[in-house]
């Protein structure tokens, strides 16, 4: 949709032409999904302590529990990508010392390089 809004002929035609298709075609199927696969998951007006059979406060543990799991392994990961990028900036570097390289310069945000930017 992004290529249709600005003018390309390539994202009029996959695009727009594709979401009128896949909408068209949705309301014509919807009749059929609805008593079968649409109310699977209808439950009603449901917490999600009622949910997981929980008090209040052990649900907010929980959930707070989960979250600080996913930003620690999120943080983790982050970590090895930035010491991978360092570590090959690093072997650039190396190498354009050698003379088997071309001049590089690289520059980062604040923090990634021990010391600021990296320059070669």
């Amino acid at each position: 949709m992004g290529a249709a809004g600005e003018g390309r002929l390539d994202g009029l035609t996959s695009g727009v032409v594709g979401l009128l298709i896949g909408a068209g075609l949705y309301s014509k199927v919807y009749p059929y999904l609805l008593p079968r696969f649409l109310k699977l998951g209808a439950l009603g007006k449901v917490t999600l302590p009622q949910l997981l059979g929980l008090g209040v406060w052990p649900t907010i543990a929980l959930v707070a529990a989960l979250l600080g799991a996913a930003v620690w392994y999120l943080d983790r990961v982050d970590r090895r990508i930035v010491g991978t990028r360092r570590e090959l900036i690093l072997t650039l570097a190396r190498a354009e010392d050698r003379g088997k390289l071309p001049h590089i310069t690289t520059s980062g945000p604040p923090g990634i390089f021990p010391g600021g930017p990296l320059r070669a």
